[in-house]
């Protein structure tokens, strides 16, 4: 859907502003991450901002590049203007130390080839098991909760590993990625982005909280891939996920389904809700 220039053409000619962030990214920076270099181009020739953050907290289209290694699509951002030391992360890095943070040798290599240094800024990192941490959310809804909490525990995981984490926090990390992930791309970007290593546990999560049935539907797409787990490497993962059956398309809409299960006392997306509710009891 991302390389759809006439779908694209289509929105922008309905009204849509090329800069309208949807929870966590831009069209720009999806597309830096998941599309062609050609449709990066296309944005930026129609007035996307080339720095422009995913609210409340995604990636500028160069980090979103430099995570999933997209050599040629970082040279076009840097060509056309892109900010190299805008840090992003906790800590935040800037595009060479994310490059090195990803094992992206040729990006980093790249960068410091153009004179970029690596900056690293080591914020104090929120203490994602003090009881003060777990108290936070009870009074939000949430929607608001997980826009304000999961984030911390995204970057202790990135910090010290899933491993780390108290039992709570670790299915609130792997719910919410999943949630995140389907949002924003749904089950093509669950297992085109690094999450497809979580997948499996993810399953295992959505059971603590009461969603058996989601549970099931992740187990039975992970069990079409070769050896019953999403390769690690990303090219093998997306090579394999192409070549899968043809009843990944159901269930990969039963997966994303479960987004427009809302609650009617408020609104809130069912899966969220049963997050919020194991968390806080």
């Amino acid at each position: 859907m991302l390389d759809r220039l006439d779908a694209l053409q289509w929105l922008l000619d309905a009204g849509v502003d090329v800069n309208a962030s949807t929870h966590n990214a831009t069209a720009l920076s999806a597309a830096a991450g998941q599309a062609s270099v050609n449709t990066v181009r296309w944005l930026l020739d129609r007035g996307a901002d080339i720095d422009a953050y995913g609210e409340p907290r995604g990636s500028t289209p160069l980090h979103a590049a430099i995570e999933e290694g997209r050599l040629d699509v970082v040279r076009l951002l840097i060509e056309r203007g892109a900010d190299p030391d805008i840090l992003e992360g906790n800590p935040g890095r800037n595009a060479l130390a994310a490059a090195r943070f990803w094992d992206e040798d040729e990006i980093a290599d790249y960068l410091e080839g153009l004179g970029v240094s690596e900056v690293v800024l080591e914020p104090e990192p929120v203490d994602v098991e003090s009881p003060a941490f777990a108290e936070s959310g009870r009074a939000m809804g949430p929607g608001e909760w997980l826009d304000s909490n999961w984030g911390h525990v995204r970057d202790a995981v990135g910090r010290h590993g899933i491993d780390a984490l108290g039992a709570k926090n670790r299915t609130f990390f792997l719910v919410g990625y999943l949630i995140h992930e389907l949002a924003n791309g749904g089950a093509d970007q669950l297992y085109a982005n690094p999450s497809a290593a979580f997948t499996q546990a993810m399953a295992e999560a959505l059971d603590r909280v009461g969603a058996s049935e989601l549970a099931r539907t992740l187990r039975t797409l992970n069990a079409l891939f070769p050896g019953g787990d999403p390769a690690r490497d990303q090219g093998r993962r997306l090579a394999r996920f192409e070549g899968l059956p043809p009843e990944v398309g159901a269930l990969a809409a039963e997966l994303e389904g479960i987004l427009d299960e809302c609650r009617p006392e408020d609104g809130e997306c069912a899966l969220l809700a049963r997050l919020h509710d194991h968390y806080h009891a």
